[in-house]
C-alpha cells in the first residue's frame, strides 16, 4: 500500500511541477474521507502534512489517533452545532453562510482564539452544493465586515467546479474565482488572500494553471496500480 500510495504521491507531484508555471507554493491537502487513520499515517511518512475531511465525527476519531503536528483541513458543509469541534483544530474551508461565521466567531471568542476560514463560493451556481453564489459575493463581504467579527479571519475562497469529461470546460470557473479573490484583495479590509483553495483529481491541473495555491486531492493519491 505505501508503494503505492508513493507512486501516486510522485505523479501528482510531477503534474503539479508541470501546470505551475508560475513558479508558485502549491499546498496539497490530501482528502482522506474515504481512508483510515493508518493510510493517513502512511503518507505522513512520506512527508505529508496536509489532511481535509468533510465528516466532524470521521475528523475528530482520526485526529486522536495521528501526530500533533499534522496540519488539519475540515472541507465538508459545517453544521452550526459542530462548529465548537473543529475551531482551534483545522483551517475550515467551506464557510458558506453569514449565520454559520457569526457562529464560529462566538465561539472562537469564547476560547479566547481567532480562527481562519475561507469562504465557499458555489462557482457555477449548482443547486447540489453549498456556497455563496459569485454575483452576491461582494455585498456579502460587505455584510460580514459591518459585524466587526474579532475571531475570525477570511484567509481565501474555496470552489468546487462542475465535474464533467470535457475538462476544459472549467477553466472559466477557476478564472472567475481568481479574479474574485483579487477583486476582494484590493476592495475589502477584512479579505486576506493567503489560500485560494479550488481543484481536485479531475481538474487540479487547471486550477493550478488558473492561480490556485491550494488543491485538494483524494482520488489520485488512493487509486490502485490498475486504475486507469
Amino acid at each position: 500500500m505505501k508503494e503505492q500510495l508513493a507512486l501516486n504521491l510522485e505523479e501528482i507531484n510531477n503534474n503539479i511541477s508541470q501546470a505551475n508555471k508560475n513558479n508558485q507554493n502549491v499546498l496539497m491537502v490530501a482528502v482522506t474521507k474515504s481512508v483510515d487513520a493508518d493510510v493517513i499515517k502512511q503518507l505522513y511518512d512520506l512527508g505529508l502534512r496536509d489532511f481535509g475531511e468533510n465528516r466532524v465525527q470521521a475528523f475528530k476519531d482520526k485526529r486522536a489517533l495521528l501526530p500533533s503536528d499534522i496540519n488539519w483541513h475540515f472541507i465538508g458543509n459545517l453544521q452550526r452545532n459542530k462548529v465548537k469541534d473543529v475551531i482551534g483544530r483545522a483551517l475550515i474551508h467551506s464557510v458558506s453562510s453569514i449565520p454559520l461565521i457569526i457562529k464560529i466567531n462566538k465561539r472562537s471568542y469564547s476560547k479566547g482564539i481567532v480562527q481562519d476560514v475561507l469562504l465557499e463560493i458555489n462557482i457555477a451556481n449548482e443547486t447540489s452544493k453549498h456556497g455563496f453564489e459569485p454575483e452576491q459575493i461582494y455585498d456579502i463581504i460587505a455584510e460580514i465586515e459591518a459585524l466587526e467579527l474579532k475571531n475570525v479571519k477570511i484567509k481565501g475562497l474555496m470552489c468546487m467546479a462542475p465535474f464533467t469529461k470535457e475538462i476544459e470546460t472549467v477553466r472559466p470557473y477557476f478564472e472567475l474565482l481568481k479574479s474574485i479573490s483579487k477583486k476582494l484583495s484590493e476592495t475589502s479590509l477584512i479579505y486576506e488572500p493567503k489560500y485560494l483553495s479550488m481543484g481536485m483529481t479531475n481538474d487540479y491541473e487547471i486550477a493550478i494553471e488558473e492561480g490556485a495555491n491550494t488543491i485538494r486531492i483524494g482520488t489520485a493519491l488512493f487509486k490502485s496500480s490498475n486504475s486507469k
